[in-house]
């Protein structure tokens, strides 16, 4: 077999089932890999991949007495066809009780997903929330002014965090709407103890802007862009208090800070909760192994269709992502 960059990124990306960790073999792999590829000698790199998937893929989480939580999506059409098989997971899939189901959706695309879930038993339970209520026309115009290449992808960072701010609901767990969880999860326990699943992923640009916002972000060792997250509410509450609890404060002071022309420059939905959690809280956190495959778009209608093929994933991975940009 010919040893090239294909052959050593299926290599590695074995061990990021959940069934496998990465040992010495690995190590011996990877150094040999950094020997003809420069982009493999980041120490930190090497680290990431040990530290994310070395962790276990159990938990010490009570099962009894657990909290209700909401369930949280943002979406748009081009999801839609991933939409369902994602939120009937995330429901099957959580021991938590889900008491509230809630979507958000563009404007002239509430209607349209009302129409997809219509004949689905969980039409009545499911909150179709328009954007236009839940972030201000203000937000949506600087957005525009600032990064109107980068619109959607802001903006939906900007529906999560607001949504959360201002909900009632104590817990909320936030799911990608092109992500499928695979396994059956306790995200959070009677003691507020919840799940947090490291990743390899670290772009600087998340932490230089943390770090420029509040003295208790550091240079972090791990991230966790999982693709899902159960949010507490009230630390959530707690961390924008460092922008005045102002979704509209903490835009402005992320576009003042960010790079004009970088791809992804700022967080404030997943490594902003997850970093100051692991920080302020760290009592809080039980760490188990992500184990997401990313798939093509193409293949979800075989997944959909396979009970074979979602009981095989099962066994090996704890969620699947069908990502738009993935054909």
């Amino acid at each position: 077999m010919k040893i090239n960059g294909q052959f050593f990124d299926k290599y590695f990306q074995k061990y990021e089932q959940i069934t496998s960790k990465p040992g010495p073999a690995v190590l011996v792999a990877w150094i040999f890999r950094a020997v003809i590829n420069a982009q493999y000698r980041d120490l930190n790199s090497l680290k990431r991949y040990f530290y994310s998937n070395r962790c276990k893929i159990t938990n010490n989480l009570s099962e009894f007495d657990l909290p209700k939580i909401e369930l949280l999506m943002v979406s748009k059409k081009e999801d839609f066809s991933v939409l369902r098989e994602s939120l009937e997971a995330a429901l099957k899939m959580s021991y938590n009780p889900v008491t509230k189901i809630s979507i958000i959706l563009p404007d002239i695309e509430v209607e349209n997903c009302k129409e997809y879930f219509k004949e689905s038993k969980l039409f009545q339970e499911i909150n179709f929330i328009p954007e236009k209520t839940i972030v201000s026309s203000e937000v949506i115009d600087l957005i525009n002014e600032n990064r109107p290449d980068k619109f959607g992808w802001i903006l939906q960072q900007v529906l999560v965090a607001s949504y959360i701010i201002n909900s009632k609901s104590e817990f909320i767990l936030v799911v990608d709407a092109d992500t499928v969880i695979l396994r059956p999860k306790v995200w959070v326990d009677k003691y507020s103890r919840q799940l947090l699943m490291p990743t390899q992923e670290l772009h600087e640009p998340y932490y230089k802007f943390l770090r420029a916002s509040s003295d208790i972000y550091i240079n972090p060792k791990i991230s966790f862009i999982s693709h899902h997250l159960l949010v507490q509410t009230k630390i959530f509450c707690e961390i924008f208090e460092m922008f005045n609890g102002s979704i509209l404060f903490a835009l402005q002071k992320a576009f003042k800070f960010s790079a004009s022309m970088e791809q992804s420059p700022f967080d404030l939905k997943y490594e902003i909760y997850s970093q100051y959690l692991l920080l302020k809280y760290p009592e809080q956190i039980e760490l188990t192994k992500w184990g997401n495959l990313s798939l093509p778009r193409t293949d979800l209608s075989g997944f959909t269709s396979s009970n074979e093929l979602k009981n095989s994933l099962t066994q090996h991975y704890n969620s699947v992502s069908f990502h738009s940009w993935n054909i």
